[in-house]
């Protein structure tokens, strides 16, 4: 049966210090509703064939970091769902701004963890991509290692004749932990509370790759979202919690480099590749407006585990995104080489 989620226009229980305005489309409540009239049955219910040539993305090399972890261990689910929010409104700030000092994150619902992004000085060099990069390798680096509180701090090497720059620092904590005040300095407060584990080691940034299909981007307007719904069906074959969240990160570090008010232009997939599971979306076989946005997928990718997590059921699903009932475009998580959906493989 397929189950409809209504998106609520509530913000997200952001703690900021730099006039960062969260997301406001991002789901703190769900409920059910009656599937629209005028929804499209021209897709199929599998997801479309991959392409034969798929684009690599990975953290620009460039961008490198040191690592601490605490002895305290996070709840599993706060960290992943903090996490996601987390990287989904910080996709909507732009690729290249700057944070000017600090955007620290605890949902309400998940409060027993805090994500903190700090710049090292002022003025700031540390930009929205470095934040989204930083935050994909830290829940990366802690669910390695079973999920201890960390520290990263990030770097810029402009080329190999000039020495590292620091950028700043992105934590991933106790919801109460560390002195996590605003304007407290990271390298006090957290840095020398973190003690450095040598006997760890470091995930290479060669292990981050995702793919994705190539597509291009059409400007649009920039309108609000008005009735936003996520219809999402639970196809009964299991997949693990870490394949869920790994692989909707590689989404959003994927989308995220784009303008997020612009078209969805073709199909895309991206893959986690140590859970070979993949994620596909498409809308090329729709003519409607409005048009399937970036932002719009990024919001559908949000809502996913939550729902999962409210259903008590990590499955392979599909989801379908309407804007005022209308269908814009739609997306299968699954597993290679398992049946059913996987089948069209």
């Amino acid at each position: 049966m397929l189950l409809f989620l209504r998106v609520s226009l509530l913000a997200l229980a952001t703690v900021h210090s730099d006039a960062i305005i969260p997301l406001p489309h991002l789901i703190d409540e769900a409920q059910l509703s009656p599937p629209p009239q005028s929804s499209s049955t021209a897709a199929s219910d599998t997801p479309p064939s991959p392409n034969n040539t798929l684009t690599s993305t990975i953290v620009d090399p460039r961008f490198t970091y040191d690592i601490k972890f605490a002895n305290e261990f996070l709840d599993k689910e706060s960290a992943y769902m903090n996490t996601l929010l987390a990287l989904a409104d910080l996709s909507t700030k732009g690729w290249t701004p700057e944070l000017k000092w600090e955007a620290i994150y605890s949902l309400s619902s998940y409060g027993d963890v805090t994500i903190r992004i700090h710049a090292s000085q002022n003025p700031s060099t540390l930009q929205y991509r470095h934040a989204i990069w930083g935050l994909y390798i830290a829940i990366r680096e802690t669910s390695a290692h079973g999920f201890r509180a960390c520290v990263l701090t990030v770097y810029w090497v402009p080329d190999e004749s000039r020495p590292r720059l620091k950028l700043g620092y992105v934590s991933i904590l106790g919801g109460s932990s560390l002195g996590i005040a605003t304007g407290n300095s990271t390298e006090m407060s957290l840095g020398l509370a973190l003690p450095t584990q040598r006997s760890l080691p470091k995930l290479r940034l060669a292990n981050l790759t995702t793919t994705i299909n190539n597509f291009t981007t059409l400007s649009t307007g920039k309108p609000d979202i008005t009735n936003l719904n996520i219809e999402v069906s639970l196809l009964g074959r299991p997949l693990e919690i870490d394949a869920v969240f790994h692989t909707i990160y590689a989404g959003v570090l994927s989308l995220a480099p784009w303008p997020q008010y612009a078209r969805i232009d073709g199909p895309g997939v991206v893959e986690d590749h140590s859970s070979r599971t993949f994620l596909r979306w498409d809308s090329s076989y729709l003519t409607v407006q409005p048009t399937f946005e970036y932002r719009y997928l990024i919001l559908a990718l949000a809502k996913l585990p939550l729902y999962m997590y409210e259903q008590n059921r990590f499955e392979e699903a599909r989801f379908v995104v309407y804007v005022d009932e209308i269908e814009v475009g739609r997306g299968w998580l699954y597993r290679r080489g398992v049946g059913g959906v996987s089948g069209a493989e």
